[in-house]
């Protein structure tokens, strides 16, 4: 029926879109797959974008014991539940009359297509990688990491391309789980906000304190009490500067706040009021500053790049496609402290030319990768080579041969 398909339709590939959960709803993912799926929009043809993978009442029954056993227990992993619950989902993606299936984070659904579906799978980690790296995979029970691994792996076979946005995930796809670099991409992601114009070329003023802004939801994981400490040390050494600190209240503090600290909670983006708040302080900020010390890609630093805000974290996962050490930002290795983070930033703010090479490099990275809009443009010739059984251009493969050559 595919090859049928594409044979009657040399034209555009009609693309039918799914997720692990509604891809048109913004609390998904951080906003990616909406954001994503806006940009697709703009430049395939999108003929249906699934809602429902999986019935409302299972989801929330998985969230429920996700949460209750202390993420021990997974129930979308169990493939045949799985199976059997996404049947109406995969009926009417089958029906859609689709090229390509693409899919955001959908393993558990997409290893039960049709197999004369091509299916173009997207995502910004693979399990091997995540497990290990997160403490909320962790957790899982062992059987479930199995079962998370055997049917990533399971979906990635039967996937006509892997397009992730950084060569950390990709990576992990050949090495962890043995598929063929010849149907891998890397290709990087945008940022999740809406109608922002582009920033302007910063440059630090002497009469102003430099202003740092952290966001994270995961106060640990995202590195908060570092940058508590790092500011503490700027104060002593007579560092004018502040830090935002977005996404979590001050009692996660353990001890006294330095009085250059704000804490502005968790602010949402579908809240017009919140998200004004947020968009304000994007914009204020000279330096995004959030250390994080587990990350599978991080758009808020894609979003700190569209401002023109060079990024000081640590190099960690798939930071390193969206944040370029020295060029955009400055990146430190995982053994680094808050000493390490308030030299560098001492050394930036003392250093005003660099900073503005700096920023002009983030807003030029910002547009000319860091974009959905290219992203989707990148897409349309590997969505098109999977619908004609062709490898995509520019996969790993070919990125081997040119660095041989």
């Amino acid at each position: 029926m595919g090859m049928l398909r594409a044979m009657s339709d040399p034209g555009r590939p009609r693309v039918a879109v799914f997720g692990a959960r509604d891809p048109a709803d913004k609390r998904t993912w951080s906003g990616t797959p909406f954001h994503a799926l806006q940009a697709l929009k703009r430049h395939h043809d999108v003929v249906f974008v699934e809602h429902r993978p999986l019935p409302r009442l299972f989801a929330s029954l998985d969230k429920a014991v996700l949460r209750l056993s202390g993420g021990r227990i997974a129930l979308h992993l169990v493939g045949p539940l799985v199976r059997l619950l996404s049947a109406p989902a995969r009926r009417r993606i089958a029906a859609s009359g689709a090229d390509v299936a693409l899919s955001f984070a959908g393993s558990a659904l997409s290893r039960f297509l049709p197999p004369d579906l091509p299916h173009v799978a997207l995502s910004d980690a693979t399990s091997t990688a995540i497990i290990p790296y997160y403490d909320a995979f962790d957790a899982m029970l062992p059987v479930f990491k199995r079962h998370f691994i055997a049917n990533e792996t399971d979906a990635m076979e039967k996937s006509a391309v892997l397009a992730y946005p950084s060569h950390w995930a990709a990576n992990s796809a050949v090495r962890d789980h043995g598929i063929d670099p010849a149907k891998v991409v890397v290709i990087p992601w945008g940022p999740n906000r809406e109608n922002v114009a582009p920033g302007q070329p910063r440059t630090l003023n002497s009469a102003y304190p430099v202003r740092l802004l952290f966001i994270g939801l995961d106060w640990e994981r995202k590195g908060g009490p570092v940058a508590l400490e790092t500011m503490r040390l700027l104060g002593r050494r007579g560092v004018s500067c502040t830090l935002d600190i977005v996404g979590v209240d001050q009692a996660v503090a353990a001890g006294p706040v330095p009085s250059n600290v704000t804490f502005h909670g968790r602010l949402y983006k579908d809240n017009p009021g919140e998200a004004k708040r947020l968009a304000d302080l994007l914009a204020r900020a000279d330096i995004f500053f959030t250390p994080t010390r587990a990350e599978a890609l991080g758009i808020v630093f894609a979003e700190a790049a569209q401002q023109g805000q060079p990024s000081i974290s640590y190099r960690t996962g798939g930071v390193p496609g969206v944040v370029r050490d020295g060029k955009t930002g400055v990146l430190l290795d995982s053994d680094a402290g808050a000493e390490a983070f308030a030299d560098v930033i001492a050394a930036l703010v003392a250093d005003p030319e660099r900073y503005a090479a700096m920023s002009r490099a983030a807003l030029a990275f910002a547009r000319d990768h860091l974009d959905w809009d290219r992203w989707a443009a990148a897409m349309v010739p590997v969505v098109a080579a999977a619908r004609d059984g062709h490898p995509p251009p520019g996969s790993l493969a070919d990125e081997v041969r040119l660095s041989s050559d």
